[in-house]
C-alpha cells in the first residue's frame, strides 16, 4: 500500500513508464541517489537509462552547454545476449554547436566506454542506437567529460520520455518535459467493450495517450489536424472546472480528473455527454473551432437530500401554522404508565380546544407533527398526565359547577380533577405512583 504521505519509492522498483507519468499529469519526479555511481572519478546519473533492441534508439535530452573532449557511457548487454564477433553493439551519433556531426562505433570492452574526439566541442544532440542481431543493449547512463581539467557533466538518457534534471542535492528533482497537462485534446478515439479490453490496449507499447483516447463507450474515430490544438484551464475548483480550447480538428477533450457519477458537462452552454476516458478520466467530444467547456458536479444524492429536507420543513411549517390558528393550545410531556416504554414512545400530552371538553392524548410512535395537529380526529387513547400540568379554562369551569352542585368532580377514565384545579391520579389507577 502507498504510505500516507504519498511517497511511492518504497513500493516501486523503478520509475513508471513515462506514458503514465504524462497521462497522470506528473510534472516532476523526486528520487534519491542510491543507484548513481562514481566511475573513474566521473559521476554518472543512472536513474533512467534505456533498453534498446536492434534498430531502436535513445536520445539524451536537455544537454547543458558544456565543452567536452569525451563521452562516457555505462552500458551492458541483456542476460543471454552474446557479443558480436566484431564487438560492435551499436552506434553513437553526436552533433556539435559549430555544426559538425560525429559518429562512433560502440564496442563493449569494459562497463564504462569512453568515446573521444580530437578537438574540444560543445555537444547539442547525442543519440545511441543498437545494432545487435538479438537481445538488448542496456544503456544505464552517460556523462560528458573534459579530460583537460577532469570536469564532467552528467546527462539524462531515457527511452521513457524526456526529462530534465532541475535539482541535484540530497535528492534529485527531474522535470517531465512531455507531461500532457490537466486537460488536453486528442484526435483519435478507440472504443472498447470493457475494462479488460481497455487495459490490454493501453499496455501495448505502441499506445500513445497524447494521440489516442480509450473510451468505455462510443465509436472509433480518427482525425488529422494540420496544427496542434490549444487548451487552457481558466477556472479550477473542486466542483467546477472551466476550459477554453481551440481545436484544429474534431476530437475529444480529456480532463485528467477522476471519472465519477454526478459530473455534468456543457460545451458552449449546451449539455454534452461525458465519456469515461482511459479507464479513469473524463472526456467530451468537441468539433473544430473555439469552445468553452464547463464541468460541474451535481450528484443525484444532493437533489434527493434537498427534497427530503424541503418536505420536512414544509410539514413543520404546516404544523406550526395550525398551532398559531388555535387548533393546538399547548403541548407538554406525559409520563407513560409503563416505565419501560418511556424512552421508546416519548408520550406527548396535547390539550385541544376542539370538542366539548379537553382531552389528553398520547402520541403513538411514528406520528408526524401534521398528524399531531389533528389528534382529536385520530381517536388516540387518553393517558394520565403529571399533576403539575394544569387544565384549560373549560375544565376549570366544569370543576366550579361541580362544587356548586355538591357533587364529585367529573372523572374520565384514569384522569380525575382535584379541588386545586389540577389533574390528579386516582389511587390504584394505572397512571398512579
Amino acid at each position: 500500500a502507498v504510505s500516507i504521505d504519498g511517497r511511492l519509492r518504497e513500493n516501486l522498483t523503478a520509475i513508471p513508464d513515462g506514458r503514465w507519468l504524462n497521462l497522470f499529469d506528473v510534472g516532476h519526479v523526486i528520487t534519491d541517489k542510491l543507484h548513481d555511481a562514481w566511475l573513474d572519478d566521473v559521476f554518472y546519473d543512472l536513474q533512467f537509462g534505456a533498453r534498446l533492441a536492434a534498430g531502436e534508439a535513445a536520445e539524451a535530452t536537455h544537454i547543458p552547454q558544456f565543452e567536452a573532449t569525451a563521452l562516457g557511457l555505462v552500458s551492458h548487454l541483456s542476460e543471454g545476449t552474446s557479443l558480436p564477433d566484431d564487438g560492435v553493439v551499436g552506434f553513437v551519433e553526436m552533433s556539435f554547436d559549430e555544426g559538425g556531426v560525429r559518429t562512433f562505433a560502440l564496442r563493449l570492452r569494459d562497463p564504462v566506454t569512453r568515446l573521444r574526439w580530437p578537438e574540444p566541442g560543445v555537444p547539442t544532440t547525442i543519440v545511441v542506437q543498437a545494432t545487435l542481431p538479438q537481445g538488448e543493449l542496456i544503456v544505464r547512463g552517460a556523462s560528458l567529460i573534459d579530460e583537460r581539467t577532469g570536469g564532467f557533466q552528467s546527462l539524462v538518457l531515457s527511452d521513457q520520455g524526456r526529462f530534465r534534471l532541475a535539482h541535484s542535492g540530497d535528492v534529485k528533482i527531474y522535470e517531465n518535459l512531455d507531461v500532457l497537462g490537466r486537460a488536453f485534446l486528442v484526435h483519435n478515439a478507440a472504443a472498447v467493450a470493457g475494462d479488460e479490453d481497455a487495459l490490454a490496449l493501453m499496455r501495448d507499447p505502441a499506445f500513445d495517450p497524447a494521440a489516442t483516447v480509450v473510451l468505455a463507450r462510443g465509436d472509433d474515430s480518427a482525425w488529422s489536424p494540420t496544427q496542434p490544438s490549444v487548451t487552457r484551464v481558466t477556472h479550477y475548483a473542486p466542483e467546477r472546472v472551466e476550459i477554453e480550447l481551440e481545436a484544429q480538428a474534431p476530437g475529444y477533450l480529456v480532463l485528467t480528473d477522476a471519472w465519477y457519477p454526478g459530473w455534468q458537462a456543457t460545451v458552449d452552454n449546451e449539455p454534452a455527454p461525458i465519456y469515461r476516458a482511459d479507464l479513469l478520466f473524463r472526456a467530451v467530444a468537441v468539433e473544430a473551432g473555439q469552445h468553452h467547456v464547463i464541468f460541474t458536479f451535481r450528484p443525484a444524492s444532493l437533489w434527493i437530500g434537498m427534497s427530503i429536507s424541503l418536505t420536512g420543513l414544509t410539514g413543520l411549517a404546516l404544523a406550526l401554522s395550525k398551532a398559531r390558528r388555535g387548533d393546538i393550545m399547548s403541548i407538554g410531556i406525559v409520563e407513560s404508565t409503563k416505565p419501560i416504554f418511556r424512552i421508546l414512545t416519548q408520550p406527548i400530552c396535547v390539550f385541544s380546544k376542539s370538542g366539548e371538553r379537553n382531552q389528553v392524548f398520547q402520541k403513538k410512535p411514528g406520528f408526524s407533527l401534521t398528524q399531531m395537529a389533528n389528534l382529536p380526529k385520530l381517536g388516540l387513547e387518553e393517558q394520565s398526565v403529571k399533576p403539575q400540568i394544569k387544565l384549560s379554562r373549560g375544565a376549570e369551569n366544569r370543576q366550579r359547577r361541580a362544587k356548586d352542585e355538591h357533587r364529585e368532580p367529573h372523572t374520565d377514565r384514569d384522569t380525575a380533577v382535584g379541588r386545586d384545579g389540577v389533574v390528579q391520579h386516582p389511587v390504584g389507577s394505572a397512571g398512579g405512583h
